[in-house]
């Protein structure tokens, strides 16, 4: 009877003190959540772009405000990365139903993955914010970047390819998808 008692006030200590250590507020953010929770910025759609930018958003749950809007900001990272990869690709597919055969080549495709796969380490956390929702975090984030920072990444990531960077690069369709 003695050590089930320790044990039950064991796990009674270990509770408070995970309460105690768990943020009980929301992360701040520069718009406020509608009545619904829905951060204003947020949007259903897990891709959009801009004038000057492409975003990626994202939702994630913890107990944890903070890790909930950190996770958040992983996936909104990752919805951003593959949805420029999946924009490079129908853009590839299009020089290809042209004619374009260098764009089926073993080297361009690698070299065009390795280009884009640099958008989830390269884009930015917007937004971010963490609403409390029935005892746990529901993290919403809005990841970014900017079309000059993608056109230069994808340049950059194209390397000394001068002819795989101007068939790519210089094509209407890339240039369409980031004026």
């Amino acid at each position: 009877m003695h050590h089930s008692l320790k044990a039950l006030l064991y796990c009674v200590v270990i509770m408070v003190l995970f309460s105690a250590c768990s943020a009980t507020e929301s992360t701040s953010s520069t718009e406020s959540a509608s009545d619904s929770g829905t951060p204003g910025w947020f949007r259903a759609s897990d891709f959009r772009s801009d004038s000057l930018s492409f975003y990626g958003y994202a939702q994630a749950v913890s107990t944890d405000s903070v890790i909930a809007v950190a996770n958040a900001t992983l996936q909104a990272k990752s919805v951003l990365e593959t949805s420029l990869a999946e924009h490079m690709e129908d853009i590839r597919l299009e020089l290809e139903e042209a004619g374009e055969t260098s764009v089926t080549e073993n080297d361009f495709l690698i070299t065009l993955r390795n280009a884009h796969v640099l958008a989830q380490e390269t884009s930015t956390k917007v937004n971010g914010v963490a609403v409390e929702k029935g005892g746990y975090f529901l993290g919403y984030s809005e990841a970014q970047i900017s079309k000059k920072d993608f056109r230069d990444m994808m340049s950059n990531g194209f390397g000394n390819k001068t002819s795989y960077k101007t068939v790519f690069l210089g094509s209407a369709a890339f240039g369409d998808f980031v004026k």
